[in-house]
């Protein structure tokens, strides 16, 4: 296998493998197109070659979000009521509150009487603009002064509970699935209130730091900026039997968004065993491996096992796959399960 590697970037691939990448010449002087595709094996001694991390994608805007509940009222005697109730709420402000609430919110429920959402902050700033987010929802809620200055709202509504109820709390947080489908400014207003609380512009003015205890959220967040063109890596830290994770965006010396990386390093790693591949419509994915993410190209079709000092060839089912129809096939079934 073939190991391109840098600080942001880990990718390890078959020597076949199709590469997106460019020269330096190519990528800072060249008139025409930077990216020129290759396999693994011809590039590998270059003296730089550059991957590129994320792509602009294009979503849809959204202009209201429903929230339903189901629940089961008791009526008289011993019967119960299925009861839905739907609220119709403006997207752009209830976007903005997820960003606030998965950073600085959590739920209560306590026998199944009372549900409340709280959102913390200690900054009397970021108050004022929470709660110019929540006026312009449905909901109700009070604020509080804590003893040591630190404010809390409260929202009491049994619907939002049991909707933020649904991604998780502190370590188990993690992104609702539509947010990623949404428009780039859309993306951009959960971003900026999620910074309100789990992130903060690092002292060289550039480059967003946050830190989180919730790895799946995390991981959200470096997806959500790999679709808004903004390359970035997540690190894991140990502080005795506590674990948290921290992830940094990525900028150039002039502050504009990088989403590639110059890899300087590359080596072959002896490797003998299965290798198994995707293949996409367009060609290329977004791949990630130790925290760092890398836009490759994908194979032709699956391989299977050739002799390790071979070349493999991924236009043809080889090796296993090819001789033996039974593995074939429970490979396919393994990997067609929903």
């Amino acid at each position: 296998m073939i190991n391109f590697k840098s600080k942001s970037v880990d990718l390890l691939v078959s020597p076949d493998h199709k590469m997106l990448y460019s020269t330096e010449w190519k990528f800072y002087k060249g008139k025409k197109e930077k990216w020129l595709v290759n396999q693994a094996f011809k590039i590998k001694d270059l003296p730089k070659i550059i991957i590129p991390q994320a792509g602009v994608m294009e979503g849809k805007e959204v202009e209201y979000i429903s929230l339903s509940l189901e629940d089961n009222q008791p009526q008289q005697g011993s019967a119960l009521t299925r009861t839905v109730k739907k609220l119709k709420i403006k997207a752009d402000p209830f976007i903005k509150f997820l960003g606030i609430y998965l950073s600085e919110g959590s739920y209560y429920i306590h026998e199944g009487k009372h549900y409340k959402v709280r959102i913390v902050q200690k900054d009397t700033e970021k108050i004022k603009i929470i709660e110019e987010v929540l006026n312009q929802l449905p909901f109700n809620y009070f604020k509080m002064k804590r003893k040591n200055g630190t404010y809390e709202i409260v929202i009491n509504s049994k619907l939002l509970t049991r909707y933020v109820e649904k991604f998780g709390k502190s370590a188990d947080k993690y992104i609702p699935e539509f947010i990623y489908s949404l428009s780039p400014r859309q993306k951009k207003l959960f971003l900026e209130s999620f910074i309100m609380g789990d992130g903060y512009r690092k002292p060289d003015g550039k480059t967003y730091h946050f830190v989180s205890k919730s790895k799946k959220l995390l991981d959200g967040i470096q997806a959500l900026y790999a679709t808004l063109g903004i390359s970035s890596t997540v690190y894991e830290h140990r502080m005795g039997s506590k674990v948290y994770y921290r992830l940094e965006t990525r900028k150039t010396k002039s502050g504009e968004d990088k989403y590639y990386s110059m890899v300087r390093s590359v080596e072959e790693v002896p490797y003998n065993d299965y290798i198994y591949s995707v293949t996409v419509p367009e060609g290329f994915l977004l791949v990630r491996r130790n925290n760092k993410i890398a836009i490759s190209g994908n194979c032709m079709s699956m391989r299977g096992v050739k002799n390790p000092s071979s070349y493999t060839v991924t236009s043809k089912l080889t090796g296993v796959f090819k001789e033996n129809e039974k593995t074939r096939n429970e490979f396919l079934n393994l990997i067609n399960r929903p």
